[in-house]
């Protein structure tokens, strides 16, 4: 975790605005919402982990 605090700007620039997931999730209502991305990045996190278990 701390990793990735300390390594945010080289991370934001090379995701950059031009992502495709970042375009769309900018254009996303309900992505806007800081419970209802939560509850998706939750969701994600979850899918990721018991795929590697």
């Amino acid at each position: 975790m701390a990793t990735v605090i300390l390594y945010r700007k080289a991370i934001v620039v090379q995701i950059g605005s031009h992502n495709r997931w970042v375009k769309i999730l900018m254009n996303v209502e309900w992505f806007q919402d800081y419970r209802l991305a939560g509850i998706f990045l939750f969701v994600m996190n979850a899918v990721l982990f018991f795929q590697q278990v």
